[in-house]
């Protein structure tokens, strides 16, 4: 009878197995639940009509649920809403210069969005979506819907 002998195939195989089982303890430690922290990113609006402030409802309930209004993703709570008067800049040709006006009967509106999400040193995620600076987001959420971009993010321990 032969003895059964080790050669460099076995030696590659427990390599690559124990390479594989590292990964998944690495990738499974690094989304850790207590890693998870709320994220607060602010949604702006321009140029709404002045009644679509009063149509977003704020707090921790269902009729507050925020979602993607293509993917239909969960991105969070409406967290807090304010407006101001919608301002664009134009030129001005009576004085050859770019001047900021406001715009009647339009409102800018700033919407707080808190999700629960991570954070790493290449991105920042709210409920499994990636939220960055400058995105623009397609949201809606009970009684509106719109397509801002986000100007805002912060993080806070849950």
């Amino acid at each position: 009878m032969s003895k059964p002998r080790f050669n460099i195939v076995d030696g590659l195989v427990i390599l690559a197995v124990i390479a594989v089982i590292a990964a998944a303890i690495w990738f499974f430690a690094s989304a850790a639940p207590g890693d998870e922290r709320y994220v607060y990113f602010v949604v702006e609006f321009q140029g709404q009509l002045p009644d679509f402030e009063d149509n977003i409802t704020v707090g921790y309930a269902p009729e507050a649920e925020v979602r993607d209004s293509i993917r239909l993703y969960f991105l969070g709570h409406a967290w807090d809403v304010r407006s101001r008067p919608a301002e664009i800049i134009t030129f001005d040709n009576t004085v050859n210069e770019f001047v900021l006006e406001t715009i009647p009967d339009r409102y800018d509106v700033f919407l707080t969005i808190r999700g629960v999400g991570t954070e790493d040193d290449t991105s920042i995620q709210s409920n499994g979506q990636i939220v960055r600076v400058g995105q623009e987001m397609f949201i809606r959420g009970r009684g509106y819907a719109g397509i801002g971009f986000i100007t805002e993010i912060r993080t806070t321990e849950r």
